[in-house]
């Protein structure tokens, strides 16, 4: 069928790679950014329509030019959230391997205890840091491509990239500091809360919101609870963009 599509003004749609689709599931969004020529125009929209006086002064009229581009698709997303969690295991193996000594050494100590990491901490003191320096550094990575590019490395493996929804770049306020470290930071506070009143375990809240999110990809604009809070919107980038 039909993919999925926004509208888009043409002045930021064409910055992102966008072309001309059939009508399917729109959304217009009055883009701002500066555009690249060459590009087929979906809709004109005339803003000033009133009609002019003859004796005044002439004035110009603003228009608005419409495109229409591609709603990242489900799998790419997921794809995505995969690809960047597997960057965030390779950078854990240090720790990983850490931990595993431990534990073979001393089965009977609690891995949340704090004698399990005081030994951990005196035989592998070398692996533990450069674990945390390596997740540290990854995090750092993914924080500047996400402000300055609006993706992430498994976004950037996947050709799609987070845009504002007044088409604005996301930033690192959107791409970052709302849609990452506010939504899940929130998550995990309100999970904490909640498990601490009713005796529930303490990542339901985290499950259940990754849920949600994953039916949001399926139906509609396919915007998250993340897209939402952000004001953002996924979309999948052309081949040679």
């Amino acid at each position: 069928g039909s993919p999925a599509v926004f509208r888009l003004p043409f002045s930021a749609a064409a910055a992102n790679g966008a072309r001309q689709f059939s009508v399917c599931r729109l959304q217009s969004l009055p883009f701002q950014a500066a555009a690249k020529a060459g590009r087929p125009l979906y809709q004109e929209k005339i803003v000033n329509i009133e009609k002019p006086d003859p004796y005044a002064a002439p004035q110009s009229f603003e228009t608005e030019a419409f495109v229409e581009v591609d709603i990242a698709p489900p799998l790419r997303r997921i794809g995505a959230y995969l690809l960047n969690t597997l960057f965030q295991i390779l950078a854990m193996i240090p720790l990983i391997i850490a931990i595993a000594s431990v534990v073979r050494q001393s089965q009977v100590l609690d891995i949340e205890s704090p004698a399990f990491w005081e030994l951990a901490i005196q035989q592998n003191s070398g692996l533990l840091l450069l674990g945390a320096v390596l997740l540290f550094a990854l995090g750092i990575v993914q924080a500047a491509l996400l402000t300055s590019r609006g993706q992430s490395l498994g976004k950037m493996i996947c050709r799609l990239k987070v845009v504002k929804t007044d088409g604005s770049d996301a930033g690192f306020v959107g791409a970052v500091l709302l849609r990452e470290i506010v939504f899940w930071v929130g998550i995990a506070i309100a999970g904490g809360i909640i498990s601490a009143l009713t005796g529930w375990q303490d990542n339901w809240l985290n499950n259940l919101a990754m849920l949600v999110c994953l039916v949001q990809l399926c139906v509609g604009n396919r915007r998250t609870i993340q897209d939402m809070l952000a004001g953002t919107v996924v979309i999948k980038l052309p081949p040679k963009y």
